[in-house]
């Protein structure tokens, strides 16, 4: 393996962005992500238990793993050495992987506005027939949310230079802003040269806002999909779905750390 940059892991709960960003890590930045199920480095599926799993619950109450006990693990993870520790044995465990000398990986997070993700983890909960996709248990969705995202806070916090939270509404109003500071990060080039891949608009975020590609589809990432995201028209929703009390109610239960820190006000 040719050290020219730090390899990367993604991470994120799911339907936060992980596969849109891996798409433009991999289209724009040229590098593969490791724990990547779209291009895996070896044949074998990486279980959801595993800390190479792009969705492993990293938290330490491991007691409200409940969107999908699949993801249930006993696996500690104190300080990023421990995750370090837990992927190099990964890495190194897989026959068909040629990564022989082992780098300090940089991470990337995907987060995504707790308010637009509940909706869409309720319909991916019905879609994956969890048996917590009922209307009691949905409340729970947020409780993982809110220890995942704090775990990897403390985590950054701690190592700013090897683990970047990216907010998936910064990757859709400006992808090569966002894609820069994780090139800087890792020590890549930013290409802003068209790819091997028609379908990737390597566009300034001016030229390319109005149709941003799914990579992962292939389908165009509409204007009035992100619309809705950017101009955050699920609001009104959660008012009519929670009430007038919502925003004191889902602060409480998603905590100030995680939205005063990525400006996901409920007003």
């Amino acid at each position: 393996m040719n050290k020219s940059f730090s390899p990367i892991f993604l991470y994120g709960m799911q339907r936060t962005g992980t596969q849109y960003t891996e798409s433009l890590i991999s289209a724009i930045l040229g590098i593969n992500i490791l724990n990547s199920p779209i291009q895996p480095i070896t044949n074998i599926p990486i279980i959801r238990s595993s800390p190479a799993q792009k969705h492993f619950r990293i938290f330490d109450d491991k007691s409200i793993i409940k969107m999908d006990p699949k993801y249930y693990n006993e696996i500690p993870i104190e300080c990023l050495s421990d995750l370090d520790a837990q992927l190099k044995t990964w890495l190194r465990s897989e026959s068909s992987c040629t990564m022989h000398t082992w780098y300090d990986p940089h991470y990337v997070v995907t987060i995504k506005d707790p308010f637009s993700w509940y909706y869409s983890i309720c319909e991916w909960a019905k879609k994956c027939k969890w048996e917590s996709q009922r209307p009691e248990n949905n409340f729970h969705y947020f409780k993982e949310y809110r220890e995942f995202y704090e775990k990897w806070m403390s985590l950054e916090e701690k190592n700013p230079d090897r683990v970047s939270i990216v907010r998936y509404e910064d990757i859709l109003l400006s992808p090569a802003a966002k894609l820069t500071l994780i090139a800087d990060k890792v020590g890549a080039a930013f290409n802003t040269l068209p790819t091997t891949n028609p379908s990737v608009n390597t566009a300034p975020p001016s030229q390319a806002d109005n149709h941003r590609p799914d990579l992962r589809s292939g389908k165009l990432f509409t204007p009035e999909r992100r619309k809705y995201y950017l101009d955050r028209e699920y609001i009104d929703q959660i008012y009519d779905d929670f009430g007038k009390g919502a925003p004191q109610y889902l602060t409480e239960i998603i905590g100030d750390k995680i939205l005063d820190r990525f400006n996901y006000t409920i007003v």
